[in-house]
């Protein structure tokens, strides 16, 4: 079965994506034009947080109040709310989709020197 949103057009073809091709932690393809594209950045914030929010919540609704009891159960907690979300929701609220910006997958901007593309350095071409 085919489900489809307004929100999840491909942004260069204007193509819709079925929402089962949609992958909200890692840039996907389009099927018809072949772009790379990605879920908005604060569509999976959003969900991160929710999931963290409940992890901490639910223990608490049934009745935990040993503190180390709680974090022990908030943090694998977390990652089941954080699975559900990223599985269901996406049907209930689809997320807009943009182009993938290639980043060089460093959250601070440090480049490795190894793989640094930057332009070689000239030498002078003086005197010997």
């Amino acid at each position: 079965m085919y489900v489809y949103s307004e929100k999840t057009r491909c942004p260069v073809c204007q193509a819709r994506v079925n929402l089962e091709q949609v992958r909200l932690l890692q840039p996907f393809v389009c099927p018809i034009c072949g772009a790379e594209l990605q879920v908005v950045d604060g569509y999976l914030r959003t969900l991160r947080i929710i999931s963290f929010v409940l992890a901490w919540l639910l223990p608490l609704a049934f009745g935990v109040r040993n503190v180390l009891l709680l974090f022990i159960l908030s943090v694998p907690l977390y990652g089941v709310m954080l699975a559900l979300l990223v599985y269901l929701v996406k049907h209930f609220f689809p997320p807009r989709l943009v182009r993938h910006s290639r980043s060089d997958g460093s959250m601070l901007g440090l480049r490795d020197p190894d793989t640094d593309n930057r332009r070689p350095q000239h030498t002078s071409g003086g005197a010997k």
